[in-house]
């Protein structure tokens, strides 16, 4: 499961960001940080491997990919999806820019691990090399550590160091707001994903290998989220049958604006056997693949 580390604080710059390091520092607090192969991305007109790294350092892929294609580009040029790049300390980075460009904060990012290690990075590797000249303290609060799970970093020039407790001068993390923000943003992104389904009927998830409970001979199998009569089901289909399905959320209802729905009950319960909601969910899928040709390109997961 893993555990949290919260940051309060910001590093200060004498000056702000150019538009290149800008983007870089962006960059790596957004993107999984994976080791490229920055020669086949050059031979291919991708990237020019001076100006990203050997290993990809400075790469944050390419825009606006489908999930899909994503994963295709990904297998042909990442050599270790599981490794950073030599000298970055964590697979995400925890520092964004920011609104001025004269600072760095915390992105606020579930499970913000290494953001000592990643500020000496950030300071050693790009910032002075530029010109910046970096200062601030970031306290800084590690959960699962019953003992010394509080600390503080002091960034002044290229130094960085860290220590024991917290520096009064900064502010304790917030630890409350963050977990408050959590919830709003699942909430507001539940509600997203909601009306979305509720407006197209159909959302395409992956295609993958049948598992036990999909009773099919097929070599592989497609999954699907679907709006059904106020419902929400989720359905596996083999080209010819529905092999399985079962209802992710029951009676949807606006209430003061807000889409609401039953509470979860067992997996065991909401399995659907009723052949004729089966035949209907078949048909929504049916329609779906036949409108939509390139649905493949259109997996979300």
């Amino acid at each position: 499961m893993g555990y949290n580390i919260y940051y309060e604080g910001r590093i200060e710059l004498d000056k702000p960001l150019d538009d290149k390091t800008y983007n870089i520092i962006k960059g790596l607090g957004k993107t999984r940080r994976m080791r490229w192969d920055a020669d086949k991305l050059e031979q291919d007109g991708i990237a020019l491997k001076s100006e990203i790294g050997y290993w990809g350092e400075f790469f944050f892929g390419v825009q606006d990919m489908k999930p899909k294609s994503q994963r295709e580009f990904e297998s042909k040029y990442v050599i270790d999806h599981n490794c950073p790049p030599p000298g970055q300390p964590e697979l995400w980075g925890v520092w964004t820019v920011t609104d001025d460009r004269l600072g760095l904060a915390w992105n606020r990012n579930e499970k913000s691990y290494g953001g000592h290690e990643w500020l000496k990075y950030l300071v050693k590797s790009i910032f002075i090399p530029r010109g910046y000249y970096p200062r601030g303290i970031i306290n800084w609060f590690t959960e699962g550590h019953w003992y010394e799970n509080k600390w503080h970093t002091v960034v002044e020039g290229k130094s960085v160091r860290k220590y024991r407790g917290y520096n009064r001068k900064q502010k304790e993390p917030d630890i409350d707001g963050w977990y408050e923000e959590e919830l709003q943003s699942y909430d507001e992104y539940h509600q997203k994903w909601l009306k979305n389904l509720m407006d197209n009927k159909v959302e395409f998830l992956h295609e993958h290998r049948p598992w036990k409970n999909e009773k099919t001979d097929a070599e592989f199998v497609l999954s699907f989220n679907l709006y059904l009569e106020n419902n929400i089901v989720q359905a596996t289909y083999d080209r010819k049958e529905i092999c399985y399905a079962k209802y992710l959320y029951e009676n949807l209802r606006i209430v003061d604006g807000k889409i609401i729905h039953n509470e979860d009950s067992s997996d065991i319960d909401k399995v659907i056997n009723d052949h004729e909601t089966l035949m209907k969910v078949k048909d929504l899928i049916e329609e779906y693949i036949l409108l939509t040709p390139d649905f493949l390109e259109e997996a979300v997961v």
